[in-house]
């Protein structure tokens, strides 16, 4: 995987990922409005089983389309990507947007993306040439921008192997609960409710308040991290509360300073 200034990161600068491919880091005001950034994201940050985690045969796409790459190389996969995101479009079309969030490379026209007979994607005006690998690299480099974190999606995979009728039954009640609880809190009528909802919750735990304006300026990397290292400062300080408490007993574990554990 390819190294990046870590300022980059910190301050909004786009960061070269081909020789003419830049990928630029979106503000939190941009990442708020746009109802499509949870799209543009997780075309390259979802696993397939977690795409089709409610679907009994889900063994069976996965053994034959082991990553999104592969669905978008095979026509019918191609179209049952663009379906099971929600579009009328195929997979590919939504790869093509998704790119030219990311890079601001134009989609359309002469000079823009086109699927090749080989498998590969291009966009002609920079003659950047996409094949597994890119595609690879590329979705890596904005899970670190997003700051994607597997374990995240580890309760919403089904088990595997998925081989039976009851095994199946058994997990689509396990899953609709554990959904319902990841969306408690949440807003239907308000487009990606969740991340407002961080927002507030940064604006008002730090100790000197953040008004909302400055949040809007940050890069989505430096929010999220921010507010890990918020949930990481308070979890520890928590501990030592009830470690001092003369109503608990002491585990006498040495728990590491969230000073220390905090990385970027």
């Amino acid at each position: 995987m390819m190294k990046i200034n870590p300022g980059n990161l910190l301050f909004n600068e786009p960061i070269k990922f081909d020789e003419n491919v830049y990928i630029n880091i979106p503000l939190m005001e941009d990442v708020s409005r746009n109802t499509n950034f949870n799209l543009y994201s997780r075309l390259f940050t979802t696993s397939i089983r977690l795409l089709f985690t409610t679907l009994r045969n889900v063994d069976e796409i996965e053994k034959k389309y082991p990553t999104i790459w592969d669905m978008v190389k095979d026509e019918e996969g191609d179209i049952l990507l663009g379906r099971v995101m929600g579009s009328e479009f195929r997979g590919s079309v939504l790869i093509m947007e998704a790119l030219n969030y990311w890079t601001g490379l134009e989609v359309d026209g002469e000079n823009g993306f086109v699927l090749l007979s080989n498998g590969k994607m291009m966009h002609v005006g920079s003659e950047w040439i996409i094949d597994s690998k890119v595609f690879k690299e590329f979705s890596d480099m904005i899970k670190l921008i997003t700051c994607f974190d597997p374990e995240s999606e580890r309760d919403m995979l089904p088990p595997k192997p998925m081989d039976s009728d009851a095994k199946y039954n058994t997990w689509i009640s396990i899953y609709k609960g554990r959904a319902k609880k990841l969306g408690r809190g949440g807003n239907n009528l308000i487009e990606n409710s969740g991340l407002v909802n961080k927002m507030m919750i940064l604006t008002i735990s730090m100790e000197s308040y953040i008004p909302i304006d400055e949040i809007k300026k940050m890069s989505i990397f430096m929010f999220n991290k921010i507010f890990d290292g918020l949930q990481s400062k308070e979890g520890y300080e928590r501990y030592w509360q009830i470690q001092v408490s003369p109503k608990f007993a002491s585990d006498k574990k040495i728990t590491k300073h969230w000073k220390e554990t905090f990385r970027i």
